[in-house]
C-alpha cells in the first residue's frame, strides 16, 4: 500500500520541480549508469581471463569480456567523469569500495550533491531543491539543506545505478557492457602514460552512443577511460540489474578509472536523519494532496488511485513518465467541486500492476477499464493528458460503454502522420536543469506559471518515480501509437463519445497541428486552443480551462 508514500519523486515529465530540480535527474547516481552506459539493453559477453598483453590482436568482444572480468575482481577504484548536457557540464567523482559501498559527489554549476551507498542504505546531502524532490516540504525543508538524510532504495530509486556498481558480480556488466553499438579494435594508445588498447563503439544500434573504451594493454586488462562523442540513439532496453536507460541527453562525456585497489574505507555519515521521518513531519495539506492512496484489486491486477470530490465520476489519465502526483492539485481540487475525480498510476508505476511486455496503449486502456469496473464508476467522463489522451482514445474505442464524454488534452492521433516533437524538446524533459524542463512544458514568458505548478505538485507526499524499464516501455507504446501500429489507434475515427480536444498553441512536445488533425478525425469533436500556452496549458490556463471542461461535461 502507498497510503504513506515516503519515496523519491523523480517522475521525469510533469513533476518537473520535484523531479528535475537538481543535477542528479539525468546523470544521477553512478556516472557509469548514464554516461558510461550502465542501463540495460546491451549484451553480456562471454568471460575471458586473458591478460592485457596481446589483447590488441583479439576480437573486440573478447577484449571487452576480459575487461569486464578484470574490473569484477578489484576491491576499490576511483571513477571520475564529466558530461556535457544541455545548458551545463556535470562533473562527478565516485569512489567504490567493493563489495557494498560507494560514495559519489556531483557538481553542476554551484549545486553539489553527495551520495553514499552502504549495503542497502542510501545517504544523500544536497541543496534545498534536491530535498524537495524527495518529498520534504515546509519547516523541515528549511532545516535540512546541508544535512545527511538516509533512505532505502525504494525511497530513492534513482540510486539503483550506484547500488549496481557496488556488487562485484555485476560491476563489469553495468560499467562496460550496456547499450553498446558495433565494437571494433581501433589500435593502441596511452592513458596517463599507460599503454592501452582502444575499442571503438560505432553507436549504430538502439540505445548506443559513439565512443571509445580504453583498456590496459599491460597487466590485468582493466578499463582505463571511457569517452562518448554523441548522444545515444533512441531505443534499447534496460537491464534488470543496472536498471538505467540509455541517455539521449548527454552529448559528450569523459570518464577515467584510477586508484585501482588503493586502500579505501567508506563509512556511513554520522547524524543522518531518515527520509521517512522528515517527510512524515513535513507533509500537511488539504484537498487531493491530503487524500490517502488506495489500491483497487482489478481483473488486470492492482491499481493505485486517489478519489476526491462528489458528483458524477471523472477519471483523469496521466501521461508519459508521470505519477498521479503529477496532476496539479489546484486543477484536481477545482474539478472535485462538482465531480468525483479519480486519479491513478498507469501500469508498472507505483503499486499499479505491471502489464505483460510489450506494453501498449491498448493494454493500458484495458487496465483503466478494469479500474472503472472495480470502482463501479459505470460510464464516467474521461480526461487524458498527453500519453493519457492516447489511452483515453483507446478506452473509448475498446470500451465505449465506459466513456460518457471525452476530453483529450495535448495529445496525438494515431494516424501514422503525426508531427513528432523535436529531439531538443524530448531532451529538455530529461534535463538536469529545471529551467530547461520548465521550457518544455511552459512557454518562455510563463515562468510564474511554471513556478506555481512546481510548488503545487510539491505539496503531495513523495512518490516513487517510474522505473527505467517502465519509461522505456511507455516510450515504445507511444511510438507504436504514432506510427499507426496500435489497433485502437486505427479506429479512433469510430469514437462516438462527445469529444473535446484542447491544446496550447506553443506546445513544444505536441505541435498544435496534431490537435487540429485529431479534432477532424473524431466526428463532431470540438477544438479549443489556448494561445501562448504549452504542453501544460491545462494548468497554466486552469482558470479558463476548468469552466470549458465543466460546460462540456454538462
Amino acid at each position: 500500500m502507498r497510503s504513506s508514500r515516503h519515496q523519491s519523486s523523480v517522475t521525469r515529465t510533469k513533476a518537473w520541480l520535484r523531479a528535475r530540480a537538481v543535477a542528479v535527474a539525468c546523470c544521477v547516481v553512478a556516472v557509469a549508469a548514464v554516461i558510461g552506459g550502465c542501463g540495460g539493453g546491451g549484451r553480456r559477453t562471454s568471460r575471458s581471463t586473458r591478460t592485457g598483453a596481446g589483447l590488441a590482436a583479439e576480437p573486440a568482444a573478447r577484449i571487452l569480456a576480459a575487461a569486464e572480468a578484470a574490473i569484477d575482481q578489484v576491491h576499490s577504484f576511483h571513477l571520475q567523469a564529466t558530461a556535457v548536457i544541455p545548458g551545463t557540464t556535470v562533473s562527478e567523482s565516485t569512489y567504490l569500495q567493493l563489495p557494498g559501498a560507494a560514495t559519489l559527489t556531483e557538481q553542476n554549476g554551484s549545486d553539489t550533491l553527495d551520495l553514499r551507498a552502504i549495503a542497502d542504505t542510501i545517504y544523500f546531502r544536497g541543496n534545498r531543491a534536491y530535498y524537495a524532490s524527495t518529498g520534504v516540504t515546509g519547516a523541515e525543508l528549511a532545516r535540512l539543506p546541508g544535512r545527511w538524510v538516509s533512505a532505502t532504495p525504494a525511497q530513492l530509486p534513482t540510486a539503483d545505478g550506484l547500488l549496481a556498481l557496488t556488487h562485484p558480480a555485476t560491476l563489469g556488466l553495468c560499467l562496460l557492457g550496456q547499450h553498446l553499438g558495433t565494437l571494433s579494435v581501433g589500435g593502441t594508445s596511452s592513458v596517463d602514460g599507460r599503454p592501452a588498447v582502444v575499442l571503438l563503439d560505432a553507436g549504430n544500434l538502439p540505445g548506443s552512443a559513439p565512443g571509445r573504451i580504453y583498456i590496459a594493454a599491460t597487466g590485468p586488462p582493466l578499463p582505463l577511460r571511457l569517452t562518448r562523442t554523441g548522444p545515444a540513439r533512441p531505443g534499447g532496453t534496460s537491464n534488470a540489474v543496472c536498471d538505467q536507460p540509455a541517455s539521449q541527453v548527454v552529448s559528450s562525456s569523459n570518464e577515467s578509472i584510477t586508484d585501482v585497489n588503493t586502500p579505501l574505507t567508506i563509512t556511513a555519515p554520522t547524524g543522518a536523519v531518515s527520509l521517512s521521518s522528515v517527510t512524515q513531519t513535513a507533509h500537511k495539506g488539504t484537498g487531493i494532496v491530503a487524500v490517502a492512496v488506495q489500491t483497487a484489486h482489478t481483473k488486470l491486477g492492482t491499481v493505485s488511485y486517489r478519489s476526491y470530490g462528489s458528483g458524477p465520476p471523472l477519471v483523469l489519465i496521466m501521461g508519459y513518465g508521470g505519477t498521479m502526483e503529477s496532476w496539479d492539485p489546484r486543477f484536481v481540487d477545482a474539478l472535485a467541486k462538482h465531480y468525483r475525480v479519480v486519479i491513478f498510476d498507469n501500469a508498472g508505476v507505483g503499486d499499479t500492476h505491471a502489464l505483460a511486455s510489450p506494453l501498449t496503449i491498448d493494454a493500458m486502456a484495458d487496465q483503466t477499464s478494469a479500474l472503472i469496473d472495480s470502482l463501479h464508476l459505470g460510464k464516467p467522463d474521461v480526461l487524458g493528458w498527453s500519453m493519457g489522451g492516447m489511452i483515453a482514445q483507446a478506452l473509448a474505442v475498446k470500451h465505449p460503454t465506459q466513456v460518457q464524454r471525452l476530453v483529450l488534452s495535448a495529445t496525438f492521433p494515431g494516424t501514422g502522420t503525426v508531427v513528432q516533437p523535436t529531439q531538443a524538446a524530448i531532451n529538455a524533459l530529461s534535463s538536469t536543469n529545471p529551467k530547461t524542463v520548465a521550457a518544455a512544458l511552459f512557454p518562455a514568458n510563463q515562468a510564474a506559471a511554471a513556478a506555481a505548478f512546481g510548488a503545487a505538485i510539491a505539496g503531495y507526499p513523495s512518490a516513487a518515480a517510474p522505473s527505467a524499464a517502465v519509461i522505456t516501455a511507455q516510450a515504445s507504446a507511444i511510438k507504436q501509437w504514432w506510427d499507426d501500429a496500435d489497433p485502437a489507434a486505427a479506429r479512433t475515427a469510430k469514437i462516438t463519445a462527445p469529444t473535446l480536444v484542447a491544446a496550447g498553441t506553443l506546445d513544444r512536445l505536441d505541435p498544435v497541428i496534431n490537435s487540429h488533425a485529431l479534432a477532424k478525425l473524431i466526428h463532431g469533436a470540438k477544438l479549443v486552443l489556448y494561445p501562448d500556452a504549452g504542453h501544460a496549458f491545462l494548468f497554466q490556463d486552469e482558470t479558463a480551462f476548468i469552466p470549458v471542461i465543466e460546460s462540456f461535461l454538462r
